[in-house]
């Protein structure tokens, strides 16, 4: 029992020794054991007077303690000089650490060239990922603004358009928001202030710029009451509409102008900058004006985007919460509406950037990647400069310098070239920022502001320190292995110790197996590309043009003006020369939207309520199919015979009125379906000759089934999805579809004359080519799998580059030895092969490290991005050989250069 203390009363001692190993070696030899036995009498004495005097004690002891280690590593007498001595010997290091540039141009040149590309690449992809993802929206309090969407769970849809009546109900039932907006987009044609401009127009609720905390530069928001039936008639303007059409003049407030031929009254400007929500195409919106409807009657009509500013003790976890709970009480109030209908909450800024946030990570940690290749084989470079001025270290501290001066100077060193590297990598992203925005469109990327500010510039900083530290640290590392008394009596100029080749060889294994995380990834990210471009959409996009066209409300209001215009432009353009068919739809395939909307079929049992069934649909003309190149499957499409008189004839709420007609003796309303539709409503029939119904819709007759297409994006496995007809269900903003024998943009001035002679004041929103629709896919990901080959690419001349100097350093280190087994009758290709040997364990352990690290990101990359398959023997064994290709070709002059040693040279020079 009485033994049990000694060990705790021994433990103070057993510290103080491993505290000594702060000093200098030679110091703990002459001193150390002095040093421990005064402690502990010290200790002991003033234990026996109590606890406070033991505290005093330590306090005293660990204050001692500090001090005299850093006077004996040499930086306390420096401060002791004051702070014109610390200074002084700063500067110092910076003068000798330019010498060294001076001495050695062509080293320093290329350590800096590489550190202004790393640094230069790494700032510049920082500098987007700082404008999408890091700074804050230009708006008030930004991190409180969400957004608020509806989701199915049974469904997978993840993030739904909020219905008419659900936005009312949650403003009401809500106790997290200070305020909530609901939006929606439109398209107006604006007339009067010069030529006719279609413009994107944002229809929003009453206080949504307070929500957003911004408000017009001049003149005043809107109103409560303006967001009332028959009292919306007015608009504020974006600033670059007012700066382009109305000459940045202050007197347009109170001013009338005509959108969609309606007299709008102007009374507010956005400040520069303000462009949100960005529209379609990432389209920058032209105007605002207030909803002013009925929405909370729109009862299962999803069109609303909301927008909500939570309360200043509210996080985003409390509105998931408390939506939750608001879904859930709208869901008992109208189970047959809402059952099954839930709610999430996003960040607005994490929300925006959703489809940039993975691509954008990915970049950055590629070029952190290619960062740490740069540094790794400065590192080296360093490292063999060092050795080869080890006699002058030698002789620096044979004279007394000390190491840790000596390693300051090495660090500074390293610094210099780290900041200058960097001051060329920052002039060459403020030169990209420039470019870049007006090179990458809006709708890839959303980098309009991009730049360089503070928060780059310390990412810059952090990013050359961190790099001129770990670079730095290579030389520093062989300072303690120096043998003063072998450099001086053998008069070497390079340091042979069992530690250096190991620092060397872990540098190029990180290097090898850093490249490989590289060049993997740039080839699963082009295999993925690669992949997407292959989809078939099912559908023709060579020679077909796209103009898209929006009808003012105000000379077509009815349906049959619509019918009517439509109608007779694809006439007309499909008799133009070089015109091989036209028609209409509503929404352009793959150009940026869909529309859903709940069905029922005839004949199956009615869902549970709140479970309803639902499909896509589009509005198209009688030749869409055979323009698009859209195979029939069975029954027909769509005939000038199908006109309806009663038009159109789905209701999207109950209080909506009738269409006139619909009491009259007129062809029934057709659909045309896809595969998928049928496959899962008709699964053991022929569904021509069925019947659906869409919303409130009288019965619709099935009259065929077409091939499936990728109408909303190449990513997704075509759903269920009908098409019906343009005589039937009118629509105000259209996309003419025009099928060419030649270059469909040469036949552009003849297509728009054809519309401008049906209404010369009917503004175009724009015309695009199908194939340019379709590549808009490949942008973003085009753009990712190109900047990661590029990083694949320097890295792996890096790596080569790395492994050369090693192979080339570490063969001239061993000619003694090369020398012996030549002169033993050694064979030269034995000689070869044995650095090659050397070479390709270093690559083989480096590919082990890379495989086993890529092994766990790339099931990240395959949920984040299409196409990307874990398990792809071809890329994994492509990337694996040419790595090992480079190895060898890196090491190919060294092996070569060895096998022709000299013997009898090397061993008389020896």
């Amino acid at each position: 029992m009485n033994a049990m203390p000694r060990p705790l009363s021994g433990l103070p001692d057993r510290a103080y020794r491993v505290a000594l190993l702060l000093y200098p070696r030679t110091f703990r030899d002459r001193f150390g054991d002095e040093m421990v036995g005064f402690f502990r009498a010290q200790r002991q004495a003033a234990a026996a007077r109590g606890a406070i005097s033991l505290a005093r004690f330590w306090r005293r002891s660990v204050t001692d303690l500090a001090r005299s280690v850093w006077r004996e590593r040499g930086v306390l007498g420096a401060m002791a000089a004051g702070p014109r001595s610390l200074f002084a010997g700063a500067a110092a290091n910076i003068r000798d650490a330019f010498h060294f540039l001076r001495r050695s141009p062509g080293l320093g040149a290329a350590i800096v060239l590489l550190m202004a590309v790393t640094i230069g690449a790494a700032t510049s992809i920082f500098s987007v990922v700082n404008a999408v993802l890091i700074r804050p929206l230009p708006f008030g309090q930004p991190d409180r603004l969400v957004m608020v969407w509806e989701t199915r769970p049974e469904r997978q849809v993840t993030r739904n358009v909020v219905s008419g009546h659900e936005f009312p109900m949650w403003q009401e039932r809500n106790r997290v928001f200070e305020r909530m907006a609901a939006l929606t987009f439109g398209v107006a044609t604006l007339t009067g202030a010069g030529e006719p401009a279609a413009l994107t127009g944002i229809r929003v609720t009453a206080g949504f710029f307070d929500v957003m905390g911004v408000q017009p530069a001049i003149g005043r928001a809107f109103r409560a009451e303006e967001d009332t039936p028959g009292l919306g008639q007015v608009v504020i303007l974006s600033d670059g509409l007012w700066r382009e059409r109305f000459g940045a003049d202050a007197r347009v407030l109170g001013q009338t102008i005509r959108l969609n031929e309606q007299p709008f009254q102007v009374v507010g400007v956005m400040p520069e900058g303000f462009s949100f929500p960005s529209g379609p195409a990432a389209a920058r919106p032209g105007f605002w004006s207030p909803i002013a409807e009925p929405i909370h009657l729109y009862r299962g009509r999803h069109y609303l985007h909301v927008v909500g500013r939570l309360k200043r003790d509210a996080t985003i976890d409390d509105a998931r919460a408390d939506m939750a709970r608001v879904a859930q009480s709208v869901t008992t109030d109208l189970p047959d509406l809402n059952r099954g209908h839930e709610t999430t909450v996003v960040g607005l800024q994490s929300d925006l950037a959703r489809d940039a946030r993975p691509s954008l990570l990915l970049l950055l940690g590629a070029v952190s990647c290619l960062l740490l290749v740069g540094c790794s084989n400065v590192a080296g470079l360093l490292l063999a400069r060092g050795l080869a001025r080890s006699r002058e270290i030698g002789v620096r501290l044979a004279l007394g310098a000390g190491r840790l001066g000596i390693s300051r100077q090495l660090l500074t060193e390293g610094l210099v070239l780290a900041f200058i590297g960097a001051g060329l990598g920052i002039a060459v992203t403020v030169a990209l920022t420039r470019v870049v925005p007006r090179v990458v469109p809006r709708e890839i990327l959303p980098i309009d502001r991009v730049g360089v500010d503070g928060t780059v510039l310390l990412f810059t900083l952090a990013a050359t320190l961190l790099t001129g530290v770990l670079f730095g640290l290579a030389p520093i590392l062989q300072i303690r292995r120096i043998d003063l008394s072998t450099v001086l009596k053998q008069g070497q100029r390079t340091i042979a110790s069992p530690g250096h080749p190991r620092v060397r060889h872990a540098l190029v294994v990180g290097q090898i197996a850093l490249t490989l995380l590289l060049v993997l990834g740039a080839a699963l990210m082009t295999r993925a590309l690669i992949s997407l471009v292959r989809v078939d959409p099912g559908f023709t996009t060579q020679g077909i043009l796209a103009v898209d066209l929006s009808l003012p409300g105000a000379r077509y209001a009815s349906p049959g003006a619509q019918r009517q215009f439509f109608d007779e432009v694809v006439a007309r353009t499909a008799a133009v020369p070089g015109v091989v068919s036209a028609a209409a739809t509503s929404q352009v395939p793959i150009g940026g939207g869909f529309s859903g909307i709940s069905i029922t079929i005839d004949g199956r049992p009615a869902p549970p309520p709140g479970q309803d069934e639902s499909a896509r649909y589009r509005v198209v003309s009688a030749g869409y199919f055979k323009t698009m190149g859209i195979p029939v499957i069975a029954g027909r499409t769509f005939a000038p015979a199908d006109a309806r008189i009663s038009v159109p004839f789905i209701r999207w709420f109950p209080q909506q009125p009738m269409p006139a007609g619909h009491d009259r003796p007129q062809t029934a309303p057709v659909v045309v379906i896809n595969q998928v539709m049928a496959r899962r409503f008709w699964p053991d029939g022929n569904p021509v000759g069925g019947r659906i119904r869409a919303l409130l819709s009288p019965w619709i007759d099935v009259i065929g089934v077409v091939a499936d297409t990728h109408n909303a994006s190449l990513r997704e496995l075509p759903v269920p999805e009908f098409y019906l007809h343009d005589l039937q269900e009118p629509q105000s903003i259209m996309s003419l579809l025009v099928r060419t024998t030649g270059d469909p943009v040469a036949l552009a001035p003849a297509i728009r004359s054809t519309i401008w002679n049906l209404d010369p004041d009917l503004a175009i929103t724009s015309i695009r080519t199908m194939e340019d629709v379709v590549d808009h896919l490949f942008g973003l990901p085009r753009l990712t799998s190109s900047l990661l080959a590029t990083f694949a690419l320097i890295a792996l001349a890096l790596m080569a580059a790395g492994i050369y100097g090693l192979m080339a350093f570490t063969t001239r280190q061993r000619l003694p030895e090369i020398g012996v087994r030549l002169a033993l009758g050694a064979d030269r290709r034995q000689i070869s092969r044995m650095v090659m040997r050397h070479a390709l364990m270093l690559a083989a352990v480096g590919i082990t490290i890379g495989v086993a690290v890529a092994a766990g990101l790339v099931g990240i990359a395959r949920r984040e991005f299409f196409g990307v398959q874990p398990i792809d023997p071809i890329t994994w064994g492509v990337v694996g050989a040419v790595l090992l290709g480079s190895t060898v070709l890196a090491c190919w002059w060294p092996a070569r250069r060895a096998s022709r040693v000299d013997p009898a040279l090397v061993l008389r020079s020896n």
